[in-house]
């Protein structure tokens, strides 16, 4: 058992009142210590809809933190949300999806030590328990400091058996039941497999040579890759799409179970995205089966190929283990803290493996042929030039009875993501009104950093003065060194002033800008679940269709403005971007030009130049350019004109050369004013936009729901 030692208990009387999860706990006034741990699960995912903390739906985050309410970990204080305790998953898990282990960290009251796991154990389900606990640092988050995650995936190995002989019993050119299923490529209709033709596939048994090619296929994923058609909804372009595989090995030996032959594909990997495994086995399948050239794998990591890569079933994924790694060694020479280790663990951990997920695992394919993969024929994808082939089960397209087993899940999906409308707006705005604080609170910066210049620049001119040179001498000579020292201090004491007067300013900005961030904090939450739901909304429907879409007239004109809303967005964001990086050159050459005129002495004002020239830094020069390059309707600066040598309000005298640089340099305030505002209307189209986008999003799956209702079950 993973602990540590028990600090002091004070005496503290406990409560009868009961919090929000049911639990016994103490009482506001008798608080007991909160320390932050790791707490190390394992779960058997049947009936859960995944491990993220969910209000709205069961899952096992929700469980175990009723559980630690009901055990006394949790107070009752913070038991109405997980995120008052800090809670954090190292992996999160889809709906279905096992773990052997799992890491949650939080703040929990840990009086009982080690006793608190059989307490906790009590109030949670068989198919989920707590291996034990671990004191960790007081900054430790279990996602980010997780080095890796450790999946394996359980399949039968009939999935990779070669296009059977009875492959052309099971095509018609007439529909003979209702569950047959049409290929328009082939204008032939398949039929379900008879029971001699699953007993047939129960009896595979992959031959060496299938196993090789599986296994080659299957390690070109490891190293980094664009995993982007590995997933829904990523951008190619974007860098979240990249993820480094460690390692991915096959069993060489194969597991039997009701005469049914399994393999194992383990996988490690720093990050996965959501569906990535699943995508990837599904890949590997394809391309054996099939017998398409290693290339498609290579090919498919292209940011230029869009391949729709269908998911393997949720049923044979597990997660074995997060890994801690470097957590580990940085409290290496800790005493008070222990690594984090599931290996104490491990004869308990093994024994759940077996009983509660792997011996499901193998019982339900039996009794459902969940993994059953009905006979495949090839498709070119277009983009690509590869031939693959398309799974037809266990998500046919258009098929009548996929969209009875889904209709539920689309109705609920349905009325969660239709609260998204009713929050998409404000959450918009919210984040629309702390944008333009954030903005509002730029030219502060730049006051408090001029300010600050002036102020530098009058000390050296002062340090300047009280030093023994030939000038003091001359100046002492003549009475005029006091003098210069007294503008001096009136130059600081100003120049301090203005520091001061900018620097609360730039306080108030903070503080108004966290008021904001507290107030959005709540409809963040919200959105973010919403958002999901509709992701998943989307996809699931993306499946029922298969791009099938085009066969309905009716939803061309909604996939028109969908795309057309989602390119908007696109142009509108790309604006955003430039702007950016605009204001950025135009604050570099306002720093290049603050600095040329601290450094420029006002006594060498008849410098080397011939007439009508001005010094003008080359980094100041070369920034406005580029940014008048990508901005080509950037507003120019007005010509310079003749100065005289005269004060500014603290009192320092400019040479014209000065006095010409600090108006470039106002100049360059006025075009940072106009590039704030451009970045405001910006903002405001992109808001209007992205709720668009979303209401077109929502007009497209209600169509197709309607659709899936309407034409569809009704065939």
């Amino acid at each position: 058992m993973v602990w540590w030692k028990r600090g002091r208990l004070a005496l503290r009387s406990v409560s009868n009142r009961r919090s929000l999860c049911g639990a016994t706990t103490m009482s506001t006034t008798d608080r007991l210590p909160k320390r932050k741990v790791a707490l190390m699960i394992g779960f058997n995912g049947t009936g859960y809809q995944g491990m993220q903390y969910n209000p709205a739906i069961r899952s096992i985050e929700q469980t175990l933190f009723e559980a630690l309410c009901k055990a006394g970990a949790v107070s009752i204080d913070n038991s109405s949300d997980p995120k008052k305790v800090q809670l954090v998953r190292a992996a999160r898990t889809d709906k279905g999806v096992h773990a052997v282990g799992n890491l949650v960290s939080l703040k929990m009251v840990i009086e009982d030590g080690p006793a608190i796991v059989d307490k906790i154990n009590s109030h949670l389900p068989d198919q989920i328990r707590l291996w034990g606990f671990t004191r960790v640092t007081g900054g430790f988050h279990a996602k980010k400091a997780c080095d890796a995650r450790e999946y394996e995936y359980w399949l039968p190995s009939f999935c990779l058996m070669p296009q059977p002989a009875f492959f052309q019993d099971l095509l018609s050119k007439k529909r003979r039941s209702e569950s047959d299923i049409y290929l328009r490529e082939a204008d032939v209709y398949v039929g379900n497999s008879l029971p001699e033709q699953l007993a047939a596939r129960h009896a595979f048994r992959i031959s060496p040579q299938t196993l090789d090619i599986f296994k080659k296929i299957m390690e070109l994923y490891k190293g980094t890759h664009n995993f982007h058609n590995y997933t829904i909804g990523k951008n190619p372009m974007d860098p979240s799409a990249k993820r480094h595989m460690i390692k991915i090995e096959v069993d060489e030996a194969p597991r039997y179970c009701h005469g049914i032959e399994w393999l194992c594909v383990r996988l490690r990997g720093q990050s996965f995205m959501l569906h990535q495994i699943r995508k990837m086995i599904a890949m590997g399948i394809l391309a054996t089966r099939s017998d398409t050239p290693r290339s498609v794998i290579h090919r498919s990591f292209e940011p230029g190929i869009k391949i729709n890569i269908p998911k393997a079933p949720a049923l044979g994924l597990l997660l074995e283990q997060p890994l801690f790694n470097s957590y580990n060694q940085s409290i290496a020479q800790r005493p008070d803290r222990q690594p984090i280790h599931f290996e104490y663990f491990r004869d308990e951990m093994q024994v759940f493996k077996e009983k509660r997920i792997i011996a499901q695992i193998f019982d339900t394919e039996f009794h459902d042929n969940t993994c059953e993969i009905s006979p495949v024929l090839p498709s070119v994808l277009k983009n690509a030039q590869i031939h693959l082939v398309r799974l037809s089960q266990p998500y046919p397209s258009m098929s009548r009875s996929l969209a009875e087993k889904n209709e539920s899940s689309v109705e609920e999906l349905i009325h969660a993501a239709a609260a998204l409308t009713h929050i998409e707006k404000p959450y918009e705005d919210s984040r629309l009104a702390l944008r333009k604080l954030k903005v509002f609170r730029q030219p502060h910066d730049t006051a408090l950093a001029e300010a600050q210049a002036k102020l530098e620049m009058w000390r050296k001119e002062k340090i300047a003065l009280e030093s023994w040179t030939l000038q003091w001498f001359l100046h002492w000579c003549i009475c005029e060194v006091r003098k210069e020292l007294s503008r001096c201090d009136v130059g600081i004491e100003k120049a301090n002033a203005l520091v001061e007067e900018a620097r609360v300013a730039v306080n108030e900005c903070d503080e108004q800008i966290r008021e904001a961030e507290r107030q959005i904090e709540k409809n963040t939450i919200d959105h973010r679940m919403l958002t999901k739901y509709r992701c998943e909304l989307t996809d699931l429907l993306d499946e029922i269709f298969e791009g099938k879409e085009d066969e309905f007239p009716t939803l061309q004109p909604t996939k028109d403005q969908l795309r057309s809303a989602e390119a908007n967005v696109e142009r509108i964001k790309a604006d955003e971007k430039t702007l950016k990086v605009v204001a950025e050159l135009l604050k570099t050459a306002d720093l290049s030009l603050l600095e040329a005129v601290v450094e420029l002495n006002q006594r060498n004002e008849k410098k080397s130049l011939k007439p009508g020239e001005v010094y003008f830094p080359e980094n100041a020069y070369n920034a406005l350019k580029e940014a008048r390059e990508l901005y080509p309707d950037l507003p120019g600066i007005p010509p310079p004109v003749t100065y005289e040598k005269t004060a500014d309000d603290t009192g320092a005298y400019y040479s014209p050369m000065q006095k010409y640089l600090w108006d470039v340099r106002r100049g360059l305030a006025d075009l940072m004013k106009w590039c704030d505002a451009e970045a405001l209307a910006i903002m405001d189209r992109e808001a209007v936009a992205l709720v668009t986008l979303g209401s077109k999003l929502d007009t497209w799956n209600m169509e197709r729901r309607q659709i899936v209702k309407q034409v569809i079950l009704t065939s």
